[in-house]
């Protein structure tokens, strides 16, 4: 005999507005902070090398910060994708956080793996979450 297709289960009742637990009547809460995917190792290694860029301001220039990022052997193609992604407030340079970011996201596509279409929240450093879109 051919084997009996099981039926999935039935989608659960939907719940009243009244019954959803801790609605607040000024909207949601934030989500919960997400953990920095750069390890706090890998930060103390990316600020020792970003403070070799004599940062003006602390900010790195995209002039200054090439010819780091360019050590990875990317094509210039990801390069140009990783800066967009790490200059997250779009001023034309990167702080130390930005850079981390962009060492990061370097160190990643070396690695193998492919670079995010938009920053992840987990990538993007604490201090800019607020500029993500949200």
């Amino acid at each position: 005999p051919p084997p009996q297709q099981q039926q999935p289960p039935p989608p659960p009742p939907p719940q009243s507005s009244s019954e959803q637990v801790g609605s607040n009547p000024y909207g949601a809460a934030p989500p919960p902070a997400v953990a920095w995917s750069v390890s706090p190792e890998d930060k103390a290694r990316y600020d020792e090398v970003f403070g070799t860029l004599a940062p003006a301001g602390g900010k790195a220039s995209g002039q200054t910060v090439r010819p780091i990022l360019e050590r990875s052997q990317l094509p210039v193609d990801v390069l140009r994708q990783v800066w967009n992604l790490s200059d997250i407030d779009r001023d034309g340079a990167l702080d130390a956080d930005e850079f981390a970011v962009a060492m990061h996201l370097t160190r990643e596509c070396t690695a193998g793996r492919s670079l995010p279409a938009t920053l992840p929240a987990d990538v993007c450093p604490p201090s800019k979450r607020h500029l993500l879109p949200s």
